[in-house]
């Protein structure tokens, strides 16, 4: 099979960290077919275009896989002129985000009616797609693995790994701020970081191996299933996660709480949810252990491929 794969990396300072850290989907892709990565963000938009259907010439794939979480380098029209052109190619989109302003929008809808499958991680929008005829899935993220030797990092009590970018954030930064234990917030836009590692795996999974907790914040509780890769790193490297309530968490990961990883409800009442956890070390780690196991067993990114081939796709084809 030849696989034409279109990842998103962010413009910006962490683009070529993106492009060598960000490797489990390519990876997994790669075991069952020729994977030719096209960079579709980096090339001015004049060039977006010629580029990709050079390379659907050149490459003749089976499969277009793409990661659009928007319209502004391919457009409904751009991808129906592909489907007219190449009716034997299956095109699927997966969308890692959480705006379903986005996601439900009148251009994407329309570019939807273009692609043979939509994969999302916020199950609040697949309501949407059904009512409106458009073949949908939940589809999570994979935990990345370190492509170097982990560094000598710190070891804290409770850790967070994330960036700054709204007045939620701002907040759960002055309750961690706040906890009497040692804390290690890592992030950019905070007004004060212990250091930098967004997209620097090695570093992120030597953090979590030596901290008792992994706090991982839900700003829009209400959206079903939706949750960042944070759970899934700090998991995979063994450490307890203390997650903020996410409705439909454990219908559509499959991670449930009290079993994988704690849970609290607000930020209220994480302080208390802290001091409760740092004092139950045995139990901490039983849930920390039973939660690497299930992440490695069923949360890779091989493993989200072969549903992708096993399970969508073949629906897909008999529809």
């Amino acid at each position: 099979m030849n696989i034409l794969y279109l990842p998103i990396y962010e413009p910006g300072a962490h683009h070529d960290v993106q492009r060598t850290n960000k490797h489990g989907l390519r990876d997994a892709l790669a075991k069952r077919g020729t994977v030719t990565e096209f960079d579709y963000v980096a090339p001015p938009q004049a060039q977006v275009m010629p580029e990709l259907i050079g390379l659907i010439e050149s490459t003749q794939p089976d499969l277009l896989f793409l990661q659009l979480q928007g319209t502004d380098r391919v457009t409904a029209d751009d991808l129906h002129r592909i489907r007219e052109n190449y009716p034997a190619l299956t095109v699927v989109n997966w969308n890692g985000d959480f705006w379903p302003e986005h996601l439900t929008s009148p251009d994407m809808l329309a570019l939807l009616d273009n692609v043979d499958l939509q994969m999302v991680i916020n199950g609040s929008v697949l309501p949407v797609y059904a009512e409106l005829g458009i073949n949908a899935r939940y589809w999570q993220f994979g935990y990345e693995t370190a492509t170097r030797e982990l560094p000598d990092v710190p070891a804290y009590d409770v850790v967070f790994l994330g960036n700054n970018y709204s007045e939620k954030r701002a907040e759960l930064y002055k309750v961690l701020r706040s906890l009497p234990y040692k804390v290690g917030i890592y992030g950019s836009g905070w007004p004060e970081s212990d250091g930098q590692c967004t997209y620097d795996f090695a570093y992120g999974e030597a953090l979590y191996r030596k901290a008792k907790i992994a706090i991982d914040d839900s700003q829009w509780p209400d959206a079903e299933g939706y949750t960042s890769n944070r759970i899934l790193q700090a998991m995979y490297a063994g450490c307890f996660v203390l997650h903020q309530y996410v409705k439909g968490m454990g219908r559509y990961t499959d991670l449930w709480a009290s079993v994988h990883y704690a849970e609290f409800n607000t930020l209220e009442d994480l302080p208390q949810a802290v001091d409760k956890w740092l004092t139950h070390d045995e139990m901490r780690g039983i849930i920390a252990s039973t939660g690497q196991r299930a992440v490695t067993e069923c949360h890779s990114f091989d493993e989200r491929v072969n549903q992708l081939f096993d399970e969508f796709l073949p629906a897909v084809r008999h529809e």
